[in-house]
């Protein structure tokens, strides 16, 4: 019975050390479950706080991105509005110039109009005045032929030089 008994020991020795390491391999197995547990949730939080901080930057890219479009969009507005202004000004000067070249068109007609009246009418004076001159030399010389009758020859080469010189003047 020795041998069974002794049997019996080793054999439980090695049961029990059997159920042992069972205990041991289940022990180990569960600390790998919990640091695989613990370590996808690491990972897990790692892989939400990447896409956070990424979401957080695409957000402040799209705000920058509309800022920016906000501010183009002013400055466009802006630009359209000064030249719509200086279109509006240049319109304004051009109008103002046409209005004062018109004036100065009429100034100038009535200015011309009135200096060729002017001139006309020193035309006429002088006219009148040469028709009166040339009357009143008719009239001299009619006048001195009637007292000079006996000095035609004398009066004739006179008459014929104050005929030029008034034909010349």
């Amino acid at each position: 019975m020795d041998d069974v008994q002794t049997h019996l020991v080793s054999e439980s020795g090695e049961l029990h050390e059997a159920h042992a390491k069972t205990r041991h391999f289940k022990n180990t197995i569960s600390a790998l479950r919990e640091k695989l547990k613990s370590t996808r949730y690491a990972n897990e939080q790692n892989v939400q706080s990447a896409v956070a901080v990424s979401n957080d930057g695409i957000v402040q890219l799209r705000a920058t991105a509309q800022t920016l479009r906000d501010e183009l969009d002013n400055l466009s507005f802006e630009k359209d509005k000064a030249v719509q202004e200086a279109v509006s000004t240049a319109s304004d000067e051009i109008n103002q110039l046409k209005t004062t070249v018109s004036a100065l068109r009429e100034d100038m007609d009535t200015t011309v109009s009135s200096y060729e009246q002017k001139i006309q009418d020193m035309e006429r004076v002088a006219r009148d005045e040469h028709n009166q001159l040339q009357q009143t030399i008719a009239a001299l010389r009619d006048k001195r032929e009637g007292t000079a009758a006996g000095k035609k020859k004398s009066v004739r080469p006179r008459r014929k030089a104050a005929s030029k010189r008034i034909k010349r003047g």
